[in-house]
């Protein structure tokens, strides 16, 4: 606006309006609000009838936030288009106001209003292309951190798993060599046998759960919790015997669901029982905790390790930060991501010598609620 293009003594064109419909279309009224009580005063400052012309426009715009919902709707390639056609309609609005309220020549306006109509069009396809190409590669990012995350807590699984998985397949063979002598009698025969095939299907459905943990599925469901924490229960709890932890489960309300997405709904808590686990040297226990109300759900994992300070109970969730020697530092922003984007919260206590106790808050699924 301080270097516009001038049209005649008392009309001016600029590219405020491109700014002005980025903000409405992916903040809303907030930001129309600001750019608004930024555009008026200034233009009124540079002078001339124009302001009038500027007041007009900017209160027919005031709709374009409305369109917000549906403009988040629309794929990058379609918001471009959206925004396109928006700035095109402005400009020429512009134009014609112009035309008819300054009385000037039509052949004067060709060049530069088609110059006007072009760079303001250009401009704002420009700049929601590079917003669309940021949205992007973010959301590819936290893919990436997302993925590096499942894979670290696989790789530090899976030794505990395959310990885990060992036991049956010995408990099977030493049943197998039994069954080899004569003389065993055909009722331990066949209670032999049953132990060995109890045991062989517990190795299974440890490793099934175990593969499970790899496939990535991004629908957002109703999940039941419960059942959802019960999978994390097997999945974790081959490596809290390996650390000497006893996992303990307390349910005071069954039957309730969240919505989301259940393979980063099982990484969440995973990763939250995986760092209780490993903040306890010595062994102790890990408790585990489902309470809830008609619309919100309470789960509780409280370990009874070494607990934290006040200062680094603050800085949980910062990107890089981690308490373990050898910690990334990216579990723990995935579990405040992964919470955040089901609506969720976190609250955190801890004292040194004392343990660390994670409460996250869920709200109730609405649409499990309406089906049933």
């Amino acid at each position: 606006m301080s270097f516009p293009l001038p049209f005649s003594s008392e009309f001016i064109m600029d590219l405020r309006y491109i700014p002005f419909l980025l903000g409405a279309l992916y903040i809303g009224f907030p930001s129309a609000i600001v750019a608004m009580l930024t555009i008026i005063p200034y233009r009124y400052i540079i002078g001339g009838d124009g302001i009038y012309l500027t007041l007009v426009i900017s209160t027919l715009l005031f709709i374009i936030p409305f369109l917000k919902g549906y403009f988040f709707k629309l794929n990058s390639r379609k918001k471009i288009l959206f925004i396109s056609s928006i700035a095109f309609s402005e400009s020429l609005l512009t134009l014609i106001s112009i035309r008819i309220l300054d009385d000037v020549p039509t052949s004067h306006m060709i060049l530069p209003g088609a110059a006007y109509i072009l760079i303001t069009v250009l401009g704002a396809c420009l700049v929601t292309f590079l917003i669309e190409d940021m949205f992007h590669y973010k959301a590819l990012r936290e893919k990436i951190y997302l993925e590096t995350d499942k894979l670290s807590t696989i790789s530090q699984l899976s030794a505990s798993v395959s310990h885990e998985v060992r036991n049956p397949l010995t408990v099977t063979k030493g049943f197998l060599q039994l069954l080899y002598n004569d003389n065993v009698p055909e009722e331990k025969r066949k209670s032999y046998i049953d132990l060995a095939l109890s045991e062989l299907y517990r190795g299974e459905a440890i490793i099934t759960d175990f593969l499970s943990l790899t496939k990535s599925n991004q629908e957002t469901v109703p999940l039941d919790v419960v059942k959802e924490l019960n999978y994390v229960t097997n999945i974790i709890y081959p490596y809290a015997l390996m650390n000497k932890v006893d996992v303990q489960t307390s349910i005071e309300k069954e039957h309730v669901f969240v919505d989301g997405v259940a393979s980063y709904f099982r990484q969440c808590f995973i990763n939250i029982a995986k760092n209780g686990i490993e903040a306890i040297p010595n062994g102790g226990a890990l408790q585990l905790t489902v309470k809830g109300n008609n619309t919100h759900v309470f789960i509780i994992i409280k370990d009874s390790g070494i607990g934290m300070t006040p200062k680094e109970v603050e800085k949980l969730g910062t990107r890089y930060f981690t308490t373990k020697d050898k910690g990334t530092g990216l579990g723990t922003p995935l579990i405040f991501r992964i919470v955040q984007s089901m609506n969720g919260s976190i609250d955190i206590k801890s004292q040194p010598g004392d343990g660390t106790e994670f409460k996250v808050t869920f709200p109730v699924s609405s649409f499990h609620s309406e089906s049933a």
